[in-house]
């Protein structure tokens, strides 16, 4: 970040400077596109939720208490805000079709690579909501329980259950190379 620490880039982009909003917009813009992009497979929708996340991080620049949360972590819960606006407006067509997936993935150079990326989408399909957000921030993103619980608004304790069930939930799905609803468990008599 040029010469200057994290720490003081924010405090000049929080005084209004420019130069500051655009080298933290670089820093960060892909991370929250990655983000947003694993959660919901559609390129111009993540692409809109990661303009938008900057936005209202230029807008409420004044609202970003260090003290409270990093940097990245308030970005990435702004960014799953509108995520979950953008769910909640398409709940409808709420996963991906395997056809978007397939068409996506062929900018990959192997079929391995593609068979190998169309395996975990579908894996991160089967999840619902949030689990599939915390195992995202967990796996993908780098981000610590407690980074995660700021950012999903969710107990420590939660978000470690979620995190445990989802790598359970995918590993009952996944078997020899496909991907598969796991089975219910038989209910236990009483």
């Amino acid at each position: 970040m040029n010469q200057l620490t994290e720490q003081q880039w924010i405090r000049r982009w929080q005084e209004g400077s420019s130069e500051a909003f655009t080298i933290l917009y670089q820093k960060y813009a892909r991370d929250v596109y990655q983000y947003i992009y694993l959660l919901m497979p559609n390129r111009s929708l993540a692409e809109e939720i990661v303009q938008e996340t900057f936005i209202r991080v230029l807008k409420n620049k004044t609202t970003f208490d260090p003290k409270k949360a990093q940097f990245r972590t308030w970005i990435h819960r702004i960014a799953y805000h509108l995520f979950i606006d953008e769910m909640r407006k398409e709940a409808k067509s709420k996963r991906v079709s395997l056809q978007e997936v397939e068409h996506r993935l062929k900018s990959f150079q192997t079929e391995e690579m593609i068979e190998q990326k169309m395996i975990i989408q579908q894996c991160l399909n089967l999840l619902d909501e949030p689990n599939r957000s915390v195992l995202i921030l967990a796996y993908f993103q780098g981000f610590k329980g407690k980074e995660i619980a700021q950012i999903l608004h969710l107990p420590l304790g939660t978000v470690k259950s979620k995190l445990h069930y989802s790598i359970q939930f995918l590993k009952n799905s996944f078997r020899e190379g496909s991907v598969h609803e796991p089975k219910p468990k038989p209910e236990r008599a009483r």
